[in-house]
This record gives structure tokens, C-alpha cells and sequence, in this order.
């Protein structure tokens, strides 16, 4: 077996101040790999990658590439975004 100097040392824990600022950075880089972009009148944000931008499409676009992220996300990460806005006018 491998000797004890040949054994990479875990690295140090990380606190949950340092999650929470990781966090929005790992949620981004989630949505950028699962390949989401333009959707005809509604898109996701070249410069930020957990911003869905109005291209001229309506409420309901927006609101369904939203949910089609945050559906895909989960699916290959585990991971569950949230909406950081409040939708008026839409069930809950």
C-alpha cells in the first residue's frame, strides 16, 4: 500500500462563510454547464450565468426557462436553485 508521505493530506474544512460566498459561484458555473443560452425571445445572461434576460418574450418565457434551469440543474447535479424573485400573477 501507499506509505503515509504518499497520502495527500485532506484539505481544511471550509466554513460556512466560505460556502456562502462559493455558492452563487458554484450555482453559476452549474447552469453554465448544463448548456442553457438563448431560447428565441428569452435567454440566459452572457455575463451572468443565474440571469434570465428579456429579449422581448413575455412573462410566461421567462418564467418557463427558469423552471427548465433549475429542472435541469437538479436533474444532473442534485442541485436545487432558488428563484431569487416573486412572480405575481402565477401560481405558487
Amino acid at each position: 500500500g501507499p506509505e503515509a508521505e504518499d497520502v495527500p493530506a485532506a484539505p481544511p474544512p471550509v466554513s460556512d462563510a466560505e460556502q456562502a460566498d462559493l455558492k452563487p459561484i458554484l450555482e453559476a458555473k452549474v447552469v453554465h454547464d448544463t448548456g442553457h443560452g438563448s431560447r428565441g425571445n428569452v435567454g440566459i445572461s452572457p455575463k451572468h450565468s443565474l440571469a434570465v434576460v428579456n429579449y422581448g418574450g413575455t412573462a410566461r418565457e421567462i418564467k418557463s426557462l427558469a423552471e427548465n434551469m433549475q429542472k435541469k440543474v437538479f436533474e444532473l447535479f442534485g442541485v436545487r436553485l432558488v428563484p431569487e424573485v416573486t412572480y405575481i400573477g402565477f401560481p405558487a
